[in-house]
C-alpha cells in the first residue's frame, strides 16, 4: 500500500512539473505571438496601409457615383479604350472594376447562403473579398511604389488565370460560369488599367529600383 502511494505521489509530482513546464512554454509562445503581432501592426502602420480605408469605403459604398453622368456612348468608348490597352482615366477604371469584382463576390456569397452555406461562410467570404479589394486599391492607387505595383499586377494576372480555369471547370454549372466570367472580365480590366498606371508611374523596367 505504501509503495503504491509513493508511486502515485511520484506520478503526481511528474504531472505537476509537466504542467508547469507546459504553462511556461505557453506563456513564452503567447509573448512571442504578441511581439510578432505588434511588429506586424507597426510595419502595417508604417507602410500607410490603413490610411486610406475611409477613401476606399466611400468609393465602394457608391460604386456608380463615378459613372452617374456617363452616357452610353462614352461608356462604350471607355470600354473600347480599355480593350485597346489605352484607357484615358486608368485610376477611375481600376476603381470601378475593383468595386465590380467585389460586388460580384458578394452576390455569389449571398446565393451560397440561400443554398445553405451558412452565415459564417458569408461573413468570411465577404471579409476576405473586402481585404483583397482594399489591398489592390491601396497597392495600385495609394502606395504606388514599383515593387508594390508589380506584385499587385502579378496577383491580378494570377487571379485572372484562376478564374479562366474555373470557367472551364464550371462549364456545366451556369451560375458558377457566369460569376467566374464576371470575375475574369473585371480582373482583366483591372489589370489593363493597372498596367497603364504602372507605365505612367514608373517608366523603367518592372523591378528596377
Amino acid at each position: 500500500m505504501g509503495e503504491e502511494q509513493s508511486e502515485a505521489a511520484k506520478l503526481g509530482a511528474s504531472a505537476a512539473r509537466a504542467a508547469e513546464a507546459a504553462k511556461a512554454k505557453a506563456k513564452v509562445g503567447i509573448g512571442k505571438a504578441k511581439e510578432f503581432g505588434s511588429d506586424c501592426m507597426a510595419k502595417i502602420k508604417e507602410s500607410g496601409y490603413l490610411n486610406h480605408i475611409s477613401e476606399f469605403n466611400h468609393g465602394l459604398s457608391r460604386p456608380l457615383a463615378q459613372v452617374e453622368e456617363l452616357s452610353l456612348r462614352k461608356a462604350k468608348e471607355e470600354l473600347v479604350e480599355t480593350l485597346k490597352f489605352n484607357p484615358k482615366e486608368p485610376e477611375h477604371g481600376f476603381h470601378i472594376w475593383n468595386a465590380t469584382a467585389f460586388y460580384v463576390g458578394v452576390v455569389e456569397s449571398l446565393v451560397g447562403l440561400a443554398f445553405g452555406n451558412g452565415y459564417l461562410s458569408l461573413i468570411f467570404n465577404v471579409l476576405v473579398g473586402y481585404i483583397v479589394a482594399y489591398t489592390l486599391f491601396w497597392g495600385m492607387l495609394c502606395k504606388r511604389t514599383k515593387k508594390v505595383m508589380f506584385w499587385t499586377m502579378f496577383l491580378l494576372v494570377a487571379y485572372a488565370a484562376f478564374c479562366a480555369f474555373q470557367i472551364v471547370l464550371s462549364f456545366a454549372m451556369i451560375f458558377s460560369l457566369i460569376m467566374y466570367a464576371f470575375k475574369f472580365l473585371s480582373t482583366c480590366f483591372m489589370a489593363v488599367n493597372g498596367f497603364v498606371l504602372y507605365k505612367r508611374q514608373h517608366a523603367a523596367p518592372l523591378l528596377d529600383k
